[in-house]
């Protein structure tokens, strides 16, 4: 690895790097950064542990020159996330369960390509996701009380080290937020919600999916 430079392109080799106020490892965190996010060298090093780089939000800040490689990230997160697919999820597998509840999901993916569904808070953060498989109709129960938001990505090759589909990847958003609380403490059957989406909605469906990027729905906050 050579020393940085003033200007020079490099990327993130751990998960969660703190970008710090200062070159000390005390000092202040700034943000945290993602595995091959892409960083601007943006001063000469005065000392060689330390680098002041510029995020790609614009933020400027410190981190440990040891845990950046040379390079853009893009190019070495494909070659590591086709090296860690790892095994096909299964239908209606569950890829991340932070917290459980009572409330069921009803999936419909009638398209061709496998699907992931998230639920994130408002926040971002996500609560469950999982797997339905191409022309699969799967319930998903388990979910919390909550407000959430409904992400979904469509593709083939999913990798289970990066959260995202190799090749193909459609991500989407749903316009409107899914709500599951309790409606009454006087019954069993009040207490639960079933509520029903589908990854490939009619034309004429009032409620049709947005784009997202990638990023964001691999994001997990």
């Amino acid at each position: 690895m050579q020393p940085a430079r003033s200007g020079e392109i490099r990327h993130v080799a751990i998960d969660g790097l703190k970008v710090r106020m200062a070159p000390l490892a005390g000092a202040p965190v700034l943000t945290l950064l993602d595995r091959f996010t892409t960083v601007e060298v943006t001063a000469d090093p005065a000392d060689a542990e330390w680098v002041k780089v510029r995020t790609p939000s614009g933020l400027d800040g410190f981190v440990e020159t040891r845990s950046l490689y040379a390079g853009s990230g893009a190019r070495f997160k494909t070659q590591w996330c086709s090296e860690n697919r790892g095994a096909l999820p299964g239908a209606g597998e569950i890829l991340t369960r932070r917290v459980s509840g009572d409330h069921r999901l009803l999936v419909h993916n009638e398209g061709r390509r496998d699907g992931v569904v998230k639920l994130k808070t408002l926040a971002g953060n996500t609560v469950t996701a999982f797997y339905v498989p191409a022309t699969y109709h799967i319930g998903i129960g388990g979910i919390p009380d909550g407000v959430y938001r409904i992400e979904f990505a469509t593709g083939s090759k999913y990798s289970r080290g990066c959260g995202i589909f190799m090749d193909e990847m459609q991500a989407s958003v749903l316009p409107v937020t899914l709500t599951f609380k309790y409606l009454s403490a006087n019954s069993v059957r009040s207490l639960t919600k079933i509520a029903e989406i589908s990854l490939s909605p009619l034309p004429d469906d009032p409620v049709q999916p947005q784009p997202l990027s990638s990023d964001r729905f691999a994001s997990d906050d």
